[in-house]
C-alpha cells in the first residue's frame, strides 16, 4: 500500500499541485525583493493599461499592479499558514485534553460546541474592533475559530481508540491515560488532523481575503492580494489585470492545497 501511494504523489497528476504550491511560496518569499517599483507609491495615472512600463497596468490610485502582486502575498499566504499552525496546536491539545482528563471534559467539549456555532464574520468584526488591527490580531480570530473544529475532530477520532486492544494494554502497563494518548492514539489520528489542517488553511486564506473585502482587515494599510481586488473593481474595464492578476494569484495558492489535502484524505 505505501509503494502504491508513493508511485502516486510520483505521477504528473500529484507532483502539479506540488509544484504551483511551491512556485507560489517562492514567488512570496522572493516577490517583495524583485519587485520594480514600490508598492505603494502613485507612479502614473489609474488603471493605466497593461503594457510599456507597467507590464500589468496600474490600480485606481495609479499603482504598478505587477509590483503590488510580488509584494502583496504575505499576508494571504504566510500569516494564515502560521496561524493555521498554531491553532492546529491548540485544537489537538484541546481535543486530547478532552479525550484523556476525567469525564471525558464534558464541560469544556460544551464550551467548544458554543463557539462552533458563532458566525465566523461576527467574530471577526468583533474581535477586530476590540483588538485592533495587527498580526496578533489575525493569529487571535484564526485561532478561536478553526481549534475548536480541530479538537472536536480530535475527540471524534481518539475516542474510539481507547477501546482498542492495544490502548488496553498500554493502561494495563501501568501508563497514565494522557501518555497513553500521546503514544498510542496520537500517531494514528495524524493523517485526518493533517488533511484538516491543510482545509484550514484555505478557509484562514478565505477569511483574510474576506476581510479585505470587507473593509475591516485586521491588517490594514499592507498590501495583498485580495484587498488589490477589492479596490481595483470599479475599473476592471479599464485595466482588467489590476483585478485578475491578484485573482488568479489566490486561486494558485487555493486550489493546489484543496488537490493536495484531498490526496491526503484519501
Amino acid at each position: 500500500m505505501r509503494g502504491r501511494v508513493d508511485r502516486r504523489w510520483r505521477t504528473p497528476a500529484g507532483a502539479g499541485p506540488a509544484t504551483v504550491l511551491a512556485a507560489m511560496v517562492a514567488l512570496v518569499v522572493i516577490g517583495p525583493f524583485a519587485a520594480p517599483n514600490d508598492p505603494m507609491a502613485s507612479l502614473s495615472t489609474a488603471y493605466l493599461a497593461a503594457g510599456g512600463e507597467f507590464p500589468l497596468g496600474t490600480d485606481n490610485l495609479g499603482r504598478d499592479v505587477l509590483s503590488r502582486v510580488l509584494a502583496g502575498g504575505w499576508p494571504v499566504l504566510v500569516l494564515p499558514a502560521v496561524a493555521v499552525t498554531i491553532s492546529t496546536s491548540v485544537g489537538v491539545a484541546v481535543g486530547l485534553t478532552l479525550v484523556a482528563g476525567p469525564r471525558r471534559g464534558r464541560r469544556t467539549g460544551q464550551v467548544l460546541d458554543l463557539l462552533l456555532v458563532l458566525p465566523p464574520v461576527l467574530v471577526l468584526v468583533i474581535l477586530a474592533f476590540v483588538l485592533g488591527p495587527g498580526v496578533g490580531t489575525l493569529l487571535i480570530i484564526i485561532t478561536v475559530l478553526s481549534a475548536p473544529f480541530t479538537a472536536r475532530q480530535v475527540r471524534a477520532l481518539a475516542d474510539p481508540l481507547l477501546d482498542t486492544g492495544f490502548v488496553h494494554i498500554a493502561l494495563t502497563e501501568g501508563h497514565n491515560r494522557g501518555t497513553v494518548v500521546l503514544r498510542e492514539v496520537l500517531p494514528n489520528i495524524r493523517g485526518p488532523v493533517l488533511a484538516d489542517a491543510g482545509n484550514r488553511l484555505v478557509g484562514a486564506v478565505y477569511l483574510v481575503a474576506s476581510a479585505s473585502f470587507l473593509g475591516i482587515s485586521p491588517l490594514p494599510g499592507s498590501t495583498d492580494w485580495a484587498s488589490m481586488v477589492a479596490a481595483a473593481l470599479g475599473g476592471i474595464m479599464l485595466n482588467p489585470a489590476a483585478v485578475l492578476a491578484p485573482a488568479l494569484a489566490i486561486g494558485l495558492v487555493t486550489v493546489p492545497v484543496n488537490l493536495l489535502v484531498d490526496r491526503a484524505a484519501r
